[in-house]
This record gives structure tokens, sequence and C-alpha cells, in this order.
């Protein structure tokens, strides 16, 4: 992206007291992890986790704490937190709620620093729990301890191979950092992205924010390289100037989106039970967000697509999009979606009509969307993109069916045989899939060249039933895939709309 600059850094790191950003170092690196109440039963909290920082390939020291076990998993465990010889950077608490406010006690005197608290049963429950709640938060902050917390699934650090969470979800190494009051959800969201090949730097499971914020982690992320983009999701803020503050700093490093929920009066008093949150009128966010440049999304998928976009590609200085599409009624339908979306489609000009007349059949639709009419030879379709992507009049392409045909190879193979009543020809289907990586590897390889000279992103469809991956790796860069050609009109949509958000604070 090109809106990093010392000014933001300064702005964000302002935010932020060196301390805490120490703490918060050993929360997301610790080189040793102490998990309170491990267990070697399976199901249980204590289980999982051990199993899961083991299963993501942490590198550090792992301490199990659990009383009646001398071992759990083949790792040595230890009576008490006292007990352990070394220093501890992190301790996870999977522990009754009413047992908590002593192991913090203990993480104190062990000069435990970072302290992630899995334990729910406290403000979201009962005044009872709010009260141990606020004790738990008055013992680290005179104890000198960060923790994140209670109710929450965990943490974790792609990049340090640390995840400190109780669902086994291991997202492969990337830019997008997660924030999510909701365990659940931001775990859901990790899988969902996982299976789009879409990776993750971070993850914070903020829950019930005793003591660390919202706006603690996203000031954090805003520092981190590792992190290009950072999604969102909230269910309230219970600390809206501070939140704004850091929101105007982060945004103006690189692209922010939320997912505010409690729309309706029932999913507001639904958040309020779930994590204690203030949630608050849902139009307030909304402005608030546009306010301080975060984009705004709607839906988990929406979400999911715009901040995978926003770490990929880079951001359109317009909403002037061109399509091109292998089959003219997906140019249709994408055409009614832009205008949903708000983008603007520029007539082609004469001299850009005469250009593809020379690559295309005389009866192709001379318009935006420009149809290929099926035209599937690389060399050519390429050659349109890049007279596109040089056209001034546009900031973004969207590209329907370029990418990602294996589907139609697979049946194509399945017809021969059924036309055949034969077997399958697998040195038929060998030849056919060779032939398909060739070709998909040199357009996926060319689209990364396209966007690196132009500055414009290329948001890809593929209308085929195959690969399912939204983010393409190439030796130009990363390539963007969205669900359908609606997504790719709201991606453009959300890029447009945050650079002009930064047009507007110069």
């Amino acid at each position: 992206m090109s809106y990093r600059n010392q000014t933001a850094d300064d702005a964000i790191k302002a935010l932020l007291d060196p301390a805490l950003v120490k703490r918060l170092d050993k929360l997301f690196f610790p080189k040793s992890i102490a998990v309170i109440g491990a267990s070697d039963i399976p199901g249980k909290w204590g289980f999982l986790l051990i199993s899961n920082i083991i299963g993501g390939g942490f590198k550090g020291q792992l301490y199990p704490i659990n009383p009646k076990k001398d071992s759990l998993m083949g790792i040595k465990s230890y009576k008490s937190l006292a007990d352990i010889p070394g220093e501890v950077d992190m301790a996870v608490m999977t522990i009754p709620a009413k047992a908590v406010p002593d192991a913090m006690r203990e993480c104190v005197a062990k000069r435990v620093e970072a302290v992630t608290v899995i334990t729910s049963g406290f403000r979201e429950v009962d005044e009872e729990g709010a009260e141990l709640e606020r004790e738990i938060t008055k013992i680290a902050n005179e104890g000198g301890i960060s923790f994140i917390g209670p109710n929450t699934m965990g943490v974790g650090s792609m990049y340090n191979d640390m995840v400190a969470i109780g669902s086994p979800v291991f997202p492969d190494k990337g830019g997008v950092a997660i924030i999510s009051q909701s365990g659940n959800v931001g775990i859901q969201f990790m899988m969902w992205g996982a299976a789009r090949n879409i990776g993750v730097s971070f993850f914070a499971g903020i829950g019930n924010e005793a003591q660390l914020k919202s706006s603690d982690f996203l000031a954090y992320f805003g520092m981190r390289d590792e992190v290009k983009s950072v999604a969102m999701y909230l269910e309230g803020i219970n600390n809206g100037r501070e939140f704004m503050d850091v929101a105007r700093a982060v945004t103006a490093k690189k692209p922010v989106l939320a997912m505010k929920t409690g729309r309706s009066a029932t999913g507001s008093a639904a958040a309020a039970s779930h994590s204690g949150s203030m949630a608050g009128a849902y139009a307030t966010y909304s402005a608030m967000f546009k306010q301080v440049g975060i984009m705004h999304a709607t839906n988990p998928s929406e979400m999911i697509s715009v901040a995978a976009a926003a770490a990929t590609v880079p951001i359109p200085k317009s909403n002037r999009t061109a399509i091109m599409t292998f089959g003219g009624g997906w140019g249709i339908i994408a055409a009614d979606e832009c205008d949903v979306a708000g983008l603007t489609m520029p007539k082609l000009p004469q001299y850009l009509i005469d250009e593809i007349d020379k690559i295309l059949p005389p009866f192709w639709n001379r318009s935006n969307p420009v149809d290929l009419v099926a035209e599937g030879e690389p060399d050519k379709v390429l050659k349109i993109m890049q007279l596109l992507a040089d056209w001034e009049e546009v900031d973004s392409i969207i590209a329907l069916g370029v990418v990602g045909r294996l589907s139609f190879i697979e049946n194509f193979v399945e017809c021969q045989r059924k036309v055949d009543n034969t077997p399958i020809n697998v040195e038929l289907k060998a030849e056919l899939m060779s032939d398909y990586v060739r070709r998909e590897n040199k357009i996926l390889t060319e689209i990364a060249a396209i966007q690196n000279k132009t500055g414009k992103p290329i948001i890809n469809v593929t209308l085929g039933s195959g690969d399912n991956k939204s983010i393409f790796e190439t030796a130009n860069g990363n390539v963007m895939v969205a669900a359908s050609p609606d997504d790719a009109a709201h991606i453009i949509s959300q890029l447009a709309g945050y650079h002009k958000y930064l047009q507007s604070t110069k």
C-alpha cells in the first residue's frame, strides 16, 4: 500500500504507552507460555489449549499447570505457577471464574506481564461476575499486567506459530489481523478465510475488554508491518473517543474494516448479554466509522472479502470501473451490481474500441462491460486487460471468468468418458490439466504484473465450481478472486470509499 508514512507511524505510537507495547509483544510473541488449568481430558478447554499450542508449532517453552498431574501430553506439568523454574512471558487461564483473582495474584508474584483470561462468568453474567471482573482488573493494573478477556477464545500470532486459542484453527500466514469481541465469530472468520487461502497475521479475541480494549489492539496492529489490513467484529465500544483517535491514526496508514452487530433491538440485547457490551445505536456507529475512515461491513462474507482484498490489491483512486467478461450475461449481472454498489462504468472511447477490434471477432459488443465472446486465448485476454488497465477513465477492473476454469476441464473429461462409454482417459485428463495449469499460472502472473504496473486493482470472479481460493500467489505478487460479481463490486466500492476518505484528510 502507498499510505504508509512516518507521520502515521508517529501518530499511532503516540497513542500507545511503550510499556504497553512491550507487554503486547509478550502477548503475541511469547518465548514461554503457562497454561493455568491444563488438562488431559479431551474436550476440556485446558486440553484444547495445550493441544492447539502444540499443533500450531509453538517453538517456545510450554508449561502446563495442573496440581494433580506430573505430565500432560508428554510435557512436564507443574503444580503451580511459582514452581516453574524459568520466566513466563504469557499465562493463559482456563479455570473457574472465582479462582481467577488468586491466579492473577500468582502472575503478579511471578512477574508475568501478559495474561489471557479464557474463563467466562464475569460481567456478561451478573453483578457478582462484574465484581469479580473489577477485582481481577485492579490486581492486574496494580501488578503491571496487561490481560485480554475475560470470556475470550484466546490469541494467535501466526508469524510466531503461536495459537493460544480454544479451537483448532491454523490459518496460513498473511496480511489480515482479526480483532473480535466474539471468539466464535473470529474463529469462523479464520476458518472461512483458510478455506479461501486468506492468510492471517494476528487474532485477538477481546471478549469483555475488562482492561485491554479493541483500540489497544487496533493501535498495536497498526504498528506491525506484518499487518496489511485489520478486520474487526464489534458488538459495542465502551471507550468511543479513544477508539476514534486510534482508528483515525491507523486508517491513515492501512485499511481497517469493521462489522458492527446490533442493527435490531433483539441484536442489541443479545450483544449486551454476550460480551457485556454497550451496543448503542447502530446508525451512530456507522457514522463514527465513516468519520474515522473505517470501512463498514454489513455481513460476514463482505467482511472477509474486503479485508482480504485490502491486504492484497492496490487501493482504487475512484469508483470508476471496467468489466470484462467471458460471457455476456454475467457482464450484465455485474453491471447491475456495480450500479447498486455506487460504481460508475464509463463508455469505451473510440480508440479503445479500435484496439479491441483487432483482438476480438467483429460481433463483440463494443461497450463496457467488454464481452470477450468466450475468447479463451490467454494472450488475447491479457492484451484486452492491459488496454483497460491503461485507460485513464477507470481505476479498477472486474474480470469475470478469466481465471478459475478447472471445473470446466474436469467436466469435459467426464463428458468424453460418457460419449465414448469408456473409463476416464487418464492420459487425456493429465494432458488437459497440465495445459490448464500452465494457462492459469500465466494469466495469474500477468494479472499481478498489470496491477503492479498500473496501481489499479483487478478483482477476478471465477464462474466455475472448482478452486475456492480468494488469494492466488504468483511471482509478481498476489491476485484477488471474489466469490461473485456482487462481491467484486462491493470490494471495489469499499476500497474506493477508503481512498476518498484518505483524500479528504489531506
